[in-house]
């Protein structure tokens, strides 16, 4: 097989130390085999989790001298990666030597290592029988139980496994990430901490980098900035360390640590430019910082480089469905979906690239095909297949697919919240309000379902709650603007178009270039009578949306009616090619051409009007009016 070494990389990046052993590593081969990466002679797999677990304790297997001829290659074989030949011979060579404890203990080993748990605890369990002080076997044993969720059994196994062996890197690190998992924090670090201060720069660096993890879960992030520092200074032509460094400071929320992240997510892709994790990781760190096209480009690389990689084709799927590349998005979908079929999350993607996509049929078999897939209930697929139904305007399938949601996981704000909006958009008010105020017993704070009960209760002629509820959702987001701008539209309903106005100018202040604000503000100014300023709203919102039909239209009547019929016609024009069907745009053009006494253009708007609706009383008059100008030009 062959290595590349990376001290060129390392001179170049001016980061070794003294004393640091040379690192190499171990290609991708031609079946497909994951990179192994190795520190010192101790193998650590750098996969597609986010901290090692799956190869600690490797290189004890490569210590001690081999029993037989069997146990030589069965060794060579599970280096390279070759499992089923590998176990073969490793079969062979417990045959030969049954009563080899720690042979049993190298089998259990890479039975683990090659996903075959029951054969693993099996033959571990041999092993401990044999030598119930066998160390590595209490690890591997741990880590099976870790695996299955066994968490009491794989404390238990990690303990005596500790006890025997104190100072072991991998152990504590391995029993760290457990009681991580666990949110144990100050156990992990208490675990983690003696790793980081004993044994070689290698070893000392991983300690260091788990150290660094657990501080930064326990929110202790300048203790975690220190300890990635320190990994990579340890051990600085560790990729996987760098890596580590790059995901755990990411997660720290700030800009700074995003930027520092990235920072170590580049030093580790020049540490392993041909890695398909090592751009996996550069993409997660570009996403971090905003950067969605390098993000896009690091997961493409990252997808090319290993076909078989899962995350970065999520992320493509993701990143495609937000850039509406459809063909790009479906492409990603339809390789997952060959790659991981029977897993339900890759129909799920499938089916959100067709719904986002308008392709409803499609997506529909996608999502149901991940319900069927999923082992539990699946409550975001038939979360989406309720925003599916009610696009595709089929309100009784989406309120069943949002109550399959709802049932799947009872306090799903989103889910109870959609049900309450399509019983909204099916006129059955008090089942919406029901539906809403469940989720406000959840989260009292929850300014959706404040702002869709205040809706609700609006369209069911209820103003007066209706403007408390809408307070209420601004008390808890002061820059809400849908809030704002319903109360302010149901205020002047209501009769209270001062207090609307108002409304309308604080939205303003806050979202200057809100159409909707002007275009509103427009309305209630006319019907305050303070046409001058609602001439000056409209002519605000044309500035931000030259093609906002509604504001054209209402300047263009507002027009009419102060008496500026050239610049009435101009805007009430060009609103009818948008929408020549529309009566009122029809009868105000006809009105202006019987000022003008222009009887053949006015009867061609009102006989318009007549044709879609005969017996429209506005148009009749219109039409027997058309001859009878009061004034002409």
């Amino acid at each position: 097989m062959k290595r590349a070494k990376l001290w060129p990389l390392v001179v170049a990046l001016g980061l070794l130390l003294a004393g640091t052993a040379a690192t190499e590593i171990i290609a991708r081969n031609s079946e497909g085999r994951v990179l192994t990466w190795e520190i010192s002679g101790d193998d650590v797999l750098v996969g597609d989790e986010d901290h090692e677990s799956d190869g600690e304790g490797d290189a004890a297997w490569f210590a001690g001298e081999a029993q037989s001829e069997a146990h030589a290659a069965a060794r060579l074989l599970a280096r390279r990666g070759a499992y089923d030949e590998a176990l073969a011979r490793f079969a062979e060579a417990v045959e030969q030597s049954p009563d080899q404890a720690a042979l049993w203990a190298e089998y259990g080993h890479w039975l683990r290592r090659a996903d075959r748990p029951a054969e693993a605890d099996e033959v571990l369990g041999r092993a401990l029988k044999l030598d119930p002080a066998n160390a590595p076997a209490h690890l591997d044993r741990a880590l099976l139980a870790r695996a299955r969720g066994d968490k009491s059994g794989a404390t238990a196994a990690f303990e005596e496994a500790l006890r025997l062996r104190p100072l072991h890197t991998s152990t504590r690190i391995a029993y760290g990430n457990l009681l991580l998992d666990q949110k144990k924090y100050a156990r992990a670090i208490e675990i983690i901490e003696p790793a980081s201060s004993s044994g070689s720069n290698d070893h000392r660096a991983r300690g260091l980098a788990a150290l660094g993890r657990a501080y930064a879960r326990d929110g202790q992030f300048d203790a975690a900035r220190g300890a990635f520092s320190q990994a990579v200074e340890r051990a600085p032509a560790v990729a996987s360390l760098w890596a580590q460094a790059a995901l755990e400071l990411g997660r720290l929320g700030d800009e700074g640590a995003a930027a520092e992240g990235l920072r170590y997510a580049q030093n580790a892709l020049l540490l392993a430019p041909d890695s398909a994790y090592m751009h996996d990781v550069a993409g997660r760190s570009y996403e971090r910082n905003g950067l969605e096209t390098e993000a896009f480009d690091a997961y493409q690389r990252s997808a090319k480089l290993d076909p078989t990689m899962k995350r970065p084709r999520k992320r493509l799927i993701r990143l495609s469905i937000d850039r509406e590349d459809w063909s790009s998005a479906r492409r990603h979908a339809q390789s997952l979906l060959a790659l991981d079929g029977e897993r339900s999350e890759s129909h799920f993607l499938a089916g959100l690239v067709e719904f986002k996509s308008g392709h409803y049929p499609e997506a529909r078999s996608h999502f149901g095909d991940a319900i069927a897939a999923s082992p539990e209930p699946y409550a975001e697929a038939w979360y989406n297949l309720g925003l599916l139904e009610r696009k595709a305007e089929r309100p009784e399938e989406a309120i069943a697919a949002y109550e399959r949601a709802i049932q799947a996981r009872p306090e799903y704000l989103a889910a109870i919240n959609n049900l309450g909006v399509v019983y909204s958009d099916t006129g059955r008010f008090a089942e919406a309000e029901r539906e809403y105020r469940r989720a406000l017993e959840i989260r009292p704070t929850y300014t959706a379902a404040w702002t869709n009960l205040a809706r609700a209760q609006a369209a069911d002629g209820r103003d007066a709650e209706a403007i408390t509820s809408y307070r209420r959702a601004l008390e808890i987001d002061p820059e809400s603007r849908g809030a704002r701008l319903q109360l302010a539209v149901t205020l002047r309903k209501a009769g209270e178009v001062e207090e609307a106005i108002g409304e309308y100018r604080t939205l303003l202040e806050q979202h200057p270039r809100y159409v909707k604000a002007w275009f509103n503000l427009g309305i209630a100014l006319a019907a305050a009578g303070r046409d001058d300023e609602a001439k000056v709203a409209y002519e605000s919102a044309l500035e931000r949306d030259h093609d906002h039909l509604g504001a054209r239209k209402n300047l263009g009547l507002l027009l009419l009616r102060t008496g500026s019929r050239d610049a009435a016609t101009t805007h009430l024009s060009e609103a009818l090619e948008a929408r020549p069907g529309d009566a009122e745009i029809r009868l105000a053009l006809a009105e202006i051409a019987r000022l003008r006494g222009q009887a053949a253009t006015c009867q061609i708007h009102a006989e318009a009007v007549l044709r879609q609706q005969p017996d429209d009383p506005a148009a009749l008059s219109m039409s027997a009016r058309c001859t009878k100008p009061d004034n002409k030009d």
